[in-house]
């Protein structure tokens, strides 16, 4: 490898890096009592009426990220938006969209991606106008037009769009992760221990449980042990990384 050029391992923690700054960012715009153009969302009643709205009068775009099934109830309630309207979902799995914003999940065109517990309902209508819901550590709802949080909210989309996955691909990790012999690899794995030290820990030789491990990332397509990591995180076998806190 050329001097100072990053390992495919070292870039992907490098764009984890970034991605966790942004999303704290982005928690800090939001939560700011003091930016311009923000209305305080007090209760349940208020969060869905300024969904309501917010869905109701899109006209170009409706990016969501749902992270409670609290919020996709929410969503769901809203029904379908107007004809022509571009429509992106990226939703926690168990958020469980499917079941409570059925008429959302069935609208043609409709993206959806399936990401790891995150910690905001977040919704982006027509790129400018942001709703975002109320923060696992206490922080309030709220509804803003401010440039600054709608720009940072868009590349927090942006880069948490790339770490989506399909329902149909969470539904096929989901049933790798209900393996006994997964959740073990991918366990030892997260401990940091050794190959030799893990293949004591489960009785194998080391040999074994490399072909373990070499078996998961062909099953995955995947290629290094930190995207095993990242996938494991979509199917619960890791609690998923905070939105916040430094890395």
């Amino acid at each position: 490898m050329p001097p100072g050029q990053l390992s495919p391992v070292e870039q992907e923690l490098d764009a984890a890096s970034v991605l966790l700054q942004v999303r704290q960012l982005v928690d800090s715009a939001v939560t700011r009592n003091t930016t311009r153009g923000v209305t305080p969302l007090p209760t349940v009643a208020a969060l869905r009426e300024a969904t309501r709205a917010l869905l109701s009068n899109a006209t170009k775009s409706v990016r969501c990220m749902v992270a409670t099934s609290q919020f996709a109830k929410v969503v769901g309630s809203v029904g379908e938006t107007r004809h022509g309207i571009s429509v992106s979902v990226l939703a926690a799995a168990e958020a469980d969209l499917a079941r409570h914003a059925p008429s959302l999940c069935a609208q043609p065109g409709m993206q959806l991606r399936i990401v790891p517990a995150q910690g905001r309902d977040l919704l982006i209508v027509d790129d400018h106008r942001v709703l975002s819901g109320p923060s696992q550590e206490g922080g309030r709802a709220m509804m803003s037009d401010c440039p600054h949080t709608s720009d940072l909210v868009r590349t927090l989309f942006q880069e948490r769009w790339s770490e989506g996955i399909s329902q149909a691909d969470h539904e096929r990790l989901t049933r790798i992760a209900e393996r006994p012999l997964t959740a073990q690899v991918v366990a030892l794995l997260a401990e940091g221990l050794k190959d030799d030290a893990a293949a004591a820990r489960l009785g194998v030789s080391v040999r074994t449980f490399r072909r373990h491990v070499a078996d998961l990332l062909r099953e995955l397509g995947i290629r290094s042990r930190f995207q095993l990591g990242v996938r494991a995180r979509h199917v619960g076998l890791l609690p998923a990384e905070p939105d916040t806190g430094t890395r």
